[in-house]
């Protein structure tokens, strides 16, 4: 009798140890984590786009307007910080307007070491939703931005 209270004592341990080893995060470890990843995708961003050269590159007299923003994310479910970034140039008096996007692991990129898990490139005209679209997540490509919001929300929302 005293073996099988010994066993059952024994296995209520172990799963108690096994329960608390799957247990999410608590709160002030995540924000934690959070503020931690903002940070860092905040200096990644300034490091990408240091640069003052782009209205040289895109054509200051021709009246360019760009606008660069971010937005960082750490997923708990995979454990990593993740940021998105978000290029809109337009040109006054064009009906054109380029936006780019780019997703990436914080933790494995750098402006030397530019490893993105997403990239999307389109060429909107108005009246044409999207014309000249390159977009692609890890090893899935899309066609349009619907598409690339779809695959990168795993990433940007977990």
């Amino acid at each position: 009798m005293k073996k099988v209270v010994l066993w059952i004592a024994l296995l209520f341990v172990m799963t108690n140890l096994s329960f608390a080893a799957d247990q999410k995060l608590d709160k002030k470890s995540v924000y934690k984590l959070q503020v931690a990843c903002e940070k860092d995708a905040k200096e990644l961003f300034h490091e990408w786009y240091q640069y003052s050269s782009w209205k040289t590159q895109y054509g200051e007299g021709l009246g360019a307007v760009h606008t660069v923003t971010f937005k960082s994310h750490y997923n708990i479910k995979l454990e990593q910080c993740f940021i998105l970034t978000t290029e809109l140039i337009k040109y006054k008096g064009r009906p054109h307007k380029y936006i780019t996007k780019r997703l990436a692991d914080v933790s494995a990129s750098s402006i030397n070491n530019d490893e993105q898990l997403g990239y999307l490139h389109c060429d909107e005209k108005i009246g044409i939703i999207e014309n000249n679209i390159f977009c692609n997540v890890g090893d899935k490509t899309c066609k349009s931005k619907k598409q690339w919001d779809l695959l990168a929300k795993p990433y940007m929302e977990e």
